[in-house]
């Protein structure tokens, strides 16, 4: 059974090499070339690399960009094999591998495809090929498809895992570990790691598991000098795991070995090799191979490979969580299963389309399975505030996630304030009190905390939130905390919102003293007298302000201890029997 797309890349390689470009660790750089697929001639060409489907028909563009180690000489063929068979197919039922006619590697070349395939191969050789001697290889070991299949699939591995290493330096220490737990998540590492630690435990943990060596390396570190050094050493590290065997690599603690030492010619020393990525992504193949010179009598062909999944666009369902806030960056969260999770970032130019379909608008948006999201980075957009779809490219069809995406302001809560009755409920050492703010939109809101204005020696104290749709939502102008007052004195303070844009808004709220009570209730006035004195009695009525009734107008006297003296005056409309 022949397992998922290759595409193979092999170059040849003179004994002197170059100097190493930044990125190329451990490595000597091969040179860059474009390999792209044409399905129609009225549609635009897609590169290789990201091809999610070949089939008949489709012709395949080469073009030599900056051959580096042999820019005027040698040749390049392409070596076809069929797509993985459905169940129930026999091997002998499938077509046969297919070497293309050989054409100059310094020249653009194209080749049409015969059949719905599952492995490309590139071969480039600096003194030229034998077509004959390929197709003769190639029809002797079927194994090789599926050793070809394991070793693009540690390729892609070490792509991904290099590009997030490279953006290291100018990303944030979030960003990188975004990009690291979303490597583990795919790549399978996620069942060695301890999800109750912090993430940048979790992220130290997984450098090691890739490579023990690499204990010392910080993947969050603060300082950009330390995370500039740091970056170019780890990916010198993983660069010497990948180019430690003939034809291998150690992504998850074990070494994938593969004799092709004898793949194509006699006296010839293969060499495994991969692609950089660069941020912003390139469709250039800016092939890395490893550096050492030739043994005596032996050339040098390098390989590249990568997987053609050969699937349509999987099915992606939003879920409810589908408000984002404009202008920056959100997780928007999507269900889908195990299987497109792996695919899905295949897809490419993502876009949010208005809802009524008359205009779209380009998104910034990554994949991540360890999150179960689509990472948004809407900085920038143009897109204003409504409602939309989304939708990406799938060669050339479309991947139409299920679901609405809303675009939203974020709120800026000059207006926000504690309703009326939750103030008044605020009381100092009253304990665990249930408080709502109004006047803005408080779907955004991340956390809360409680601080005392002009307090410069305690930290603000967490408080549990909740809005009544939940997070990312849609508006939502109420929003619900409870505050625990059992350790607060009465006094002015803040409670602090931090919204997803970072930042941290301030509404001003009080706890206040215990209130007063009364204890002689109710006061029996005479109707016949205009002017009565009382007593009240009770606690703290000191703090009482102002008494009013129907028909009385009250005048508050001294207090002394638990008894604070009052004046009452009857009015005119004022009868027996009111109360």
């Amino acid at each position: 059974m022949l397992k998922k797309g290759v595409v193979l890349l092999l170059c040849g390689a003179s004994a002197l090499f170059p100097a190493v470009p930044l990125g190329c660790a451990s490595g000597v750089p091969l040179g860059a070339v474009d390999l792209l697929v044409r399905s129609d001639p009225n549609l635009p060409a897609l590169p290789l690399r990201g091809i999610n489907r070949l089939e008949e028909g489709h012709t395949i563009l080469y073009s030599p960009d900056k051959l580096r180690l042999n820019p005027k000489g040698g040749e390049v063929a392409l070596v076809l094999a069929p797509a993985p068979a459905k169940p129930g197919t026999l091997m002998k039922d499938l077509p046969k591998l297919e070497v293309l006619e050989p054409k100059p590697a310094n020249k653009p070349a194209e080749w049409s495809v015969p059949y719905r395939s599952g492995v490309v191969a590139l071969v480039y050789g600096p003194q030229g090929l034998s077509a004959r001697k390929v197709r003769a290889f190639f029809a002797k070991d079927e194994d090789l498809i599926a050793q070809l299949a394991d070793y693009a699939e540690k390729t892609a591995q070490t792509e991904a895992l290099l590009a997030a290493i490279n953006s290291w330096p100018t990303k944030s220490a979030g960003d990188v570990d975004a990009a690291l737990s979303g490597f583990a998540s795919q790549y399978g590492i996620n069942n060695q790691i301890d999800r109750s630690l912090p993430r940048d435990q979790q992220s130290l943990i997984l450098m090691r598991t890739i490579n023990p060596s690499l204990a010392n390396v910080d993947p969050l570190s603060q300082d950009p000098a330390q995370r500039t050094a740091q970056s170019a050493a780890l990916a010198t590290s993983v660069a010497s795991i990948f180019f430690g065997t003939p034809v291998g690599l150690a992504a998850s603690g074990g070494a994938l070995a593969m004799n092709l030492r004898w793949m194509m010619f006699p006296n010839i020393e293969f060499r495994s090799s991969f692609a950089l990525i660069s941020e912003p992504p390139s469709d250039k193949l800016d092939l890395c191979g490893k550096r050492d010179p030739a043994r005596p009598r032996m050339k040098v062909a390098y390989l590249w490979a990568a997987r053609i999944p050969n699937i349509g666009p999987p099915p992606v369902k939003i879920d409810s969580a589908n408000h984002l806030p404009l202008g920056l960056k959100a997780p928007l969260a999507v269900s889908m299963d195990a299987a497109a999770w792996k695919v899905v970032d295949r897809a490419r130019d993502w876009k949010l389309v208005a809802a009524d379909g008359t205009t779209e608008f380009p998104a910034k948006v990554k994949p991540s399975a360890d999150r179960k999201a689509l990472d948004f980075d809407l900085a920038g957009t143009q897109a204003p505030p409504g409602h939309y779809h989304l939708q990406a490219g799938w060669d050339w069809d479309k991947l139409r996630p299920a679901g609405d995406v809303y675009l939203n302001a974020i709120g800026d809560f000059k207006n926000a304030r504690l309703v009326p009755e939750s103030q008044d409920s605020l009381l100092e050492h009253r304990g665990r009190t249930v408080v709502q703010v109004e006047n803005s939109d408080f779907q955004f809101v991340e956390h809360a905390s409680v601080v005392q204005k002009g307090d410069r020696f305690n930290p603000p104290v967490s408080v549990p939130l909740s809005l009544p749709k939940g997070k990312q939502e849609g508006p939502q102008d109420r929003l619900s905390l409870q505050i625990d007052t059992s350790s607060m004195a009465a006094g002015d303070y803040y409670l602090q919102l931090l919204q997803a844009d970072g930042k941290t808004y301030k509404v001003p709220m009080k706890i206040l003293p215990p209130a007063p009570r009364i204890a002689n209730l109710p006061l029996v006035v005479n109707a016949g007298e205009t002017q009565q004195a009382f007593e009240l009695q009770g606690e703290n009525l000191d703090r009482l302000a102002k008494l009013e009734a129907s028909g009385a107008a009250f005048s508050l006297g001294p207090t002394q201890g638990t008894v604070r003296r009052l004046s009452v005056e009857l009015k005119p409309e004022a009868h027996p029997g009111d109360q």
